[in-house]
């Protein structure tokens, strides 16, 4: 028994086991396939998206994930911070205006100063010192003048 026990224990032991196939009749149908994966889905096209100007956000005009269309508004911000920097800046360009009109009063009172004392500084009725000093301040109150024009140009293209 122990003969013919052994070759049977071997056999089911090292023996391969059967494959079976599972089978259907053909049929008509969709075929669905699922596959996993796990990866970074990143789009074709970034679109960086901002705005020229800050603050709060007073509405917004579309969803996450809706399209936008060239000169669409996408969202409409508090305009009150823009409205006091616009005051603020207009209130220190009229300032500044304010300031060279001054200045050009005071360049035209140099220059007469400055007209006499050259004609009086040839006849030597007075000291080129005094000449001198009344040469430099119209110089000064001209620079000043020019000074305020061109703060004043530089605000109007800044706050146009």
């Amino acid at each position: 028994m122990v003969v013919a026990a052994g070759p049977l224990g071997y056999r089911s032991a090292f023996e391969q086991a059967k494959v079976r196939y599972v089978t259907a009749a053909v049929e008509r149908g969709d075929v669905e396939s699922t596959a996993v994966a796990a990866g970074l889905l990143q789009p074709l096209n970034y679109v960086d998206v901002g705005a020229q100007t800050s603050g709060q956000l007073k509405s917004l005009k579309v969803a996450p994930g809706d399209k936008v269309e060239k000169g669409q508004l996408p969202a409409e911000i508090d305009p009150v911070l823009t409205q006091t920097a616009l005051a603020s800046a207009q209130a220190g360009l009229e300032d500044l205006t304010a300031q060279r009109e001054i200045k050009r009063a005071q360049l035209s009172l140099a220059t007469l100063q400055k007209d006499r004392d050259e004609a009086l500084a040839k006849t030597h009725l007075i000291p080129d010192s005094e000449s001198d000093i009344t040469r430099s301040n119209y110089d000064l109150e001209r620079a000043t003048v020019d000074s305020f024009t061109a703060q004043i140009r530089t605000g109007n293209l800044r706050y146009k």
